[in-house]
């Protein structure tokens, strides 16, 4: 049991290695951009930005504290609040959004291959009945009937999704298709499911 959760977080974080080193070397140049923004504008002002070295690791800090947002703002009333505002942004929204779904992505992968019989022991007791549970599942699904992976399900993927022949799957695509396009997009995919 534990042994088995252990070794599907390795198989997850092994999925998804490749992705995480190009994440990490994007979170790298966006500290060492920031770290170099904050050393040039705020190093004679904010004791946490007063050399180069303690600008980048103090930019690590902030990943997971505030910004001391009054200094910088005391320092320099536009840039200050334009550095915590983009700061804040792109950290919070962009990365720890891109993050997630890295994770995500590598647990559908990791899910879908194995054998059926396992699929509900590893980590579906811990989210069992979770909002985080139900999300993956719905991304593991869509993610199982887009077999040429476009993002879309056509009438056929769909036939095969469900095991029903093409007529009553282009029925169905019909009824939820709600921009007409003639696939199912994830969210019209998720509405059908509902």
């Amino acid at each position: 049991t534990f042994s088995k959760r252990v070794k599907f977080l390795f198989a997850m974080l092994r999925k998804s290695s490749d992705d995480l080193f190009v994440f990490s070397i994007v979170l790298m140049v966006v500290y060492l951009s920031f770290g170099t923004v904050a050393y040039i504008v705020f190093n004679n002002d904010i004791h946490d930005f007063r050399t180069y070295q303690n600008a980048v690791v103090n930019l690590v800090r902030f990943t997971v504290t505030q910004p001391p947002y009054d200094e910088l703002i005391h320092s320099n009333r536009i840039f200050g609040s334009i550095f915590f505002t983009v700061w804040s942004f792109i950290m919070l929204l962009i990365l720890a959004n891109v993050f997630i779904a890295i994770l995500s992505d590598a647990y559908s992968e990791v899910i879908n291959n194995l054998p059926p019989e396992e699929k509900g022991n590893i980590l579906g007791k811990i989210f069992e009945g979770t909002l985080v549970h139900r999300t993956l599942q719905r991304i593991s699904t869509f993610t199982k009937a887009d077999q040429n992976e476009d993002g879309q399900i056509s009438v056929k993927e769909l036939g095969d999704a469900m095991q029903i022949n093409e007529e009553k799957a282009k029925q169905i695509l019909e009824e939820y298709d709600t921009n007409k396009d003639g696939h199912l997009d994830a969210e019209e995919y998720h509405a059908m499911q509902n």
